[in-house]
């Protein structure tokens, strides 16, 4: 099922960051879809501290989606960063 595939085979998921959200207990994209980019972000910016990249919160949208966060248009970006309040 690939609700239960590792986030790293996601698009935009890189290895670095999948362990980064394991640690915040997102394990899986069900996970990530279960919780939503904006509180995965919040979770990782809670638990490491200080500013993370943006290019996270674009990388868990576009995981949710099925899309690489890099095809993202201005606008949609101006959206996510939006709808976290940023």
């Amino acid at each position: 099922m690939l609700h239960n595939r590792p986030l790293s085979h996601q698009m935009g998921i890189a290895r670095t960051l999948e362990k980064k959200l394991h640690s915040v207990g997102i394990v899986t994209i069900y996970d990530l879809e279960k919780v939503g980019a904006v509180e995965a972000y919040r979770r990782l910016q809670k638990k490491y501290g200080g500013k993370l990249r943006i290019s996270y919160l674009y990388a868990f949208e576009g995981a949710i989606m099925g899309e690489h966060w890099f095809d993202f248009s201005k606008e949609q970006k101006a959206a996510i960063r939006a709808k976290a309040g940023i």
